[in-house]
């Protein structure tokens, strides 16, 4: 098992000696990386071509720049939330027989954090994603990060912890972070291919819908609480979807909906796991009590919302609905991956009128209405009737809204693009079905 180093930076020898025997490298030379192996359902060594690196020593290319010991306040503004902003890293790699070997666990873990970067940039692209406009961002290699979290004892009901066993993208600081570890003792998140794929994507998500580092939806002064939630949790699920859709490889063959369980608790897994039937209202555990995600939690405080993981649980349902579009097309065939993930990212880039990007620009300029009573209003069934109206694919659109209808017990009423299609039946027969 991997064990943390967190508290430990690449030590200055280390550093030092790199100076002078640094390698180069260019899109010929082969690095070693661990990739997921899909005849062996795990996580292995290979030899691999990085195609956008510049400096191989320091990890910066077209895709990304990956940067050291910062340290950052996620409870101050964003113009002050570093408290020191890092710098350069260095990797150690030796030349055996002309692939580079990483010649530590660091040096490991952050070259194969950009590969996975790079794979995601490539998936995108392909998909439709205007590299070029999309830019590069900083990948913050094991930061110190302070966040609020909930406490008892904090007469204000949250205290400022450090942040570990994680991995996230941040509109805040406008790139990544991969948090060093304590819990998560299995694959780090950093080596994950679908957990870093499901980052890149909040990232694309962010670009497009909310602009140049403008996503201010995630302010409730600026909109609804059922707003922010159920922007949420969409931004959840469609990472969840397309961090596995990642995982396909470039033929789209070997695809890992399962991808967290190589990383996190079985549970844990489970519950995100794409390919396992998520419907609406989905449930969680809460201390001794057991919480349904309804429309009721939907419109709570966004704080209790993101802190207590609902959005990861609805997200799930948003999903496992794509999911079950691919299967409908025939989950076999490894074009329909690509099919639906395409057809999302064209409605995200859409910013005609009726499409996600103008609903968000409708809420912010009418900021400070709670729950406004208009048909656009953003909330989770507009934002999803949106994605399906905006894909130009009729079967996959088709697809996508019969499992959306099915999974969220939605009807034409709140999914008008999809007037005409039927649900799949799939969730109707639970228990705890029905339209939110």
């Amino acid at each position: 098992m991997f064990r943390s180093l967190s508290a430990i930076p690449l030590p200055l020898a280390l550093c030092c000696a790199l100076v002078a025997c640094a390698p180069s490298a260019d899109e010929n030379t082969k690095v070693l990386v661990l990739t997921y192996q899909p005849d062996l359902k795990r996580y292995d060594r290979a030899p691999v071509q990085l195609k956008t690196i510049d400096d191989i020593v320091t990890l910066e290319g077209s895709v990304a720049k990956v940067i050291g010991r910062a340290e950052m306040d996620l409870t101050k503004p964003v113009k002050s939330l570093f408290l020191d902003e890092g710098g350069d890293v260095k990797v150690d790699l030796i030349d055996v027989d002309g692939v580079l070997v990483p010649a530590d666990f660091h040096s490991l873990n952050m070259v194969t954090a950009y590969y996975n970067l790079e794979r995601s940039v490539l998936f995108f692209e392909e998909s439709g994603l205007d590299r070029v406009e999309f830019g590069k961002r900083n990948l913050y290699y094991f930061p110190k990060v302070l966040m609020p979290s909930p406490s008892d004892t904090s007469p204000d009901g949250y205290e400022t912890t450090e942040m570990k066993d994680n991995a996230f993208f941040s509109s805040a600081i406008d790139g990544f972070a991969v948090l060093p570890f304590d819990e998560f003792q299995a694959l780090p998140l950093a080596i994950n291919l679908g957990v870093m794929g499901h980052e890149f994507t909040h990232a694309v998500f962010d670009h497009l819908v909310c602009g140049l580092g403008d996503c201010y939806i995630s302010d409730p002064m600026m909109t609804s609480n059922e707003t922010v939630n159920a922007m949420s949790a969409l931004n959840e699920g469609l990472a969840d979807f397309m961090g596995a859709a990642i995982t396909c490889g470039e033929n789209m063959d070997a695809c890992d909906p399962a991808f967290m369980e190589h990383s996190m608790s079985a549970s844990l897994a489970s519950s995100r796991d794409i390919s396992k039937q998520h419907c609406y209202p989905p449930k969680v555990q809460s201390g001794d009590a057991t919480v349904t995600i309804n429309q009721q939690v939907m419109q709570g405080p966004t704080d209790v919302f993101s802190l207590k993981g609902y959005a990861y649980r609805l997200g799930s349902v948003v999903a496992s609905a794509l999911y079950a579009a691919v299967q409908r097309l025939g989950v076999n065939n490894p074009l329909n991956w690509r099919r639906v993930s395409t057809g999302i990212l064209d409605a995200l880039k859409d910013e005609k009128m009726g499409g996600i990007r103008q609903l968000y620009l409708q809420e912010l300029t009418t900021g400070g209405d709670f729950i406004v009573p208009r048909a656009s209003h953003l909330n989770l069934s507009t934002a999803l009737n949106a994605i399906a109206s905006k894909i130009a694919d009729n079967q996959v659109k088709d697809a996508v809204c019969g499992a959306f209808m099915d999974h969220f017990g939605y009807t034409k009423n709140e999914l008008p693009s999809c007037d005409g299609v039927a649900s799949f039946g799939m969730c109707a027969q639970k228990s705890n079905g029905g339209a939110l």
